[in-house]
């Protein structure tokens, strides 16, 4: 039996299956040979959008031509992370900021420092 996966298929079973979540943030951070195919299904919310999680190939799609960095910033609550200045810098030159206000979300951060070929920065 073959099963056809389509891209928002996958993208809503990985935002809404909190297990699956857990497990793959976890194996980024303890399965250092898979860490890079790991990393591109972590989703994670952005200064882009209120409700919708991104994944950092989508982030890297929609950087400015002069960005040179993936941007985070960590905080205890969505409100803290989404009013700090850091954010609001980043917002006025229209870069967009990733949002990690779990604890296990900066424990990523510090896991993941490069994708691809661009260094993230918190």
């Amino acid at each position: 039996m073959f099963v056809i996966v389509t891209p928002f298929a996958a993208k809503y079973f990985i935002t809404h299956n909190v297990s699956v979540c857990v497990s793959i943030k976890l194996g980024v951070m303890e399965d250092h040979s898979n860490r890079t195919r790991l990393a591109k299904l972590l989703r994670f919310y952005s200064s882009n959008s209120d409700t919708e999680v991104t994944s950092l190939a989508e982030y890297v799609e929609r950087m400015k031509e002069k960005q040179e960095h993936i941007y985070f910033i960590a905080g205890s609550s969505r409100k803290e992370v989404e009013t700090s200045p850091f954010v609001e810098r980043l917002l006025k030159k229209g870069y967009e900021a990733r949002n990690h206000f779990l604890f296990l979300h900066h424990l990523l951060g510090l896991e993941i420092d490069i994708f691809g070929k661009l260094w993230l920065k918190y």
